[in-house]
């Protein structure tokens, strides 16, 4: 009797054991994304973007290191590689990755930060969503909603 409770405790506790094994794992389960020599303006295309912002989207602009799209809807998406943009937002995850995510303007601007690779700042890659009057008369305080959607195609599109 004594041979099977220790039998049951152990297995109890290697149970325990892998789980938590598994939580110190990556919190994400998925493979490992990468951009690899991707500009700002290749992580997403106007067909894609203009999907999303139910629009066309014509031809985005290098603007220094960043990539901006406008929208006749007065949607401005701005896109940047290696520059960190949501400082002291809150944590999110988007597809298996994390990201920082930081709402400004009563719901109508939000920026999304998404870090592939801890050891490679080359590796992180920004969103930036801000509605002028028309879009928010379209969307309301809905930016952050549609710069996760922006977020999750650049992610889906990435080899990895």
């Amino acid at each position: 009797m004594k041979q099977r409770v220790l039998t049951a405790g152990t297995y109890t506790l290697l149970a325990i054991s892998l789980l938590a094994l598994t939580g110190c794992s990556s919190s994400t389960g998925s493979p490992t994304k990468k951009m690899g020599s991707q500009k700002p303006c290749e992580l997403i295309s106007t067909q894609d973007l203009g999907a999303i912002l139910q629009t066309s989207v014509p031809k985005p602009e290098m603007s220094g290191p960043q990539c901006q799209y406008s929208t006749a809807n007065t949607v401005t998406v701005s896109m940047s590689r290696g520059v960190q943009s949501a400082k002291g937002g809150s944590e999110v995850a988007v597809e298996g990755q994390r990201a920082t995510k930081s709402e400004f303007a009563k719901g109508q601007g939000c920026v999304m930060d998404v870090q592939l690779a801890d050891d490679d700042p080359q590796q992180l890659f920004s969103v930036a969503m801000v509605f002028g009057p028309d879009a928010v008369a379209k969307f309301g305080d809905k930016a952050c909603e549609l710069t996760e959607k922006v977020v999750a195609k650049v992610i889906q599109s990435l080899p990895g």
